[in-house]
């Protein structure tokens, strides 16, 4: 699993049949935050393949990040 986040276009998710690419970022070119955290589940079992989990949420990402930040949730 390789992730990262600086390619602010290109948010999402690719597998090439080895190696599943992250792209977390979730801000625009422009900083503003579009896009919703990208959540991966790894099995403890390591004979099963990590996957890509959305996560349970309603709220529009500038919402999801006003609510990060008043649960004190500063690693987003």
């Amino acid at each position: 699993m390789h992730i990262f986040g600086h390619i602010h276009e290109g948010a999402g998710v690719t597998y090439d049949g080895n190696t599943l690419y992250v792209n977390a970022c979730n801000v625009n070119l422009s900083y503003q935050v579009v896009n919703y955290p990208i959540v991966v589940e790894v099995p403890l079992d390591k004979t099963r393949k990590a996957t890509v989990v959305r996560p349970n949420c309603t709220k529009n990402p500038t919402d999801f990040l006003e609510w990060c930040k008043q649960q004190k949730y500063d690693l987003l």
